[in-house]
């Protein structure tokens, strides 16, 4: 078997300098938790998608139905209008809070 002994008389040189760089990590591993919780997916509120007369008309109502089965606790918000319509909105800062 094998006998190691070891004499601590403080920390070296070399954890000295590694302490401060391990408190920061700590830090930033709790900030990354923090902001995990902040932009985690949200599973209900409201959500706007604005799509064309034809978009809306024809591509989504399957897909509506189906988000909505899935995500019931969600709001959807669905205007129409030409891509014209939908780039003012994006330029006028529209957002899914705003339906």
């Amino acid at each position: 078997m094998f006998n190691v002994t070891a004499i601590v008389s403080g920390p070296g040189p070399v954890l000295v300098r590694l302490l401060p760089i391990v408190d920061q990590l700590l830090l930033e591993a709790a900030n990354l938790k923090r902001a995990e919780k902040d932009f985690s997916p949200r599973m209900d509120g409201p959500l706007s998608i604005a799509a064309t007369h034809s978009q809306a008309r024809y591509a989504l109502p399957h897909v509506v139905h189906d988000f909505r089965e899935k995500f019931p606790q969600v709001t959807l918000h669905l205007p129409q209008g030409s891509l014209k319509q939908i780039a003012e909105l994006l330029i006028s800062g529209w957002r899914t809070a705003n339906p």
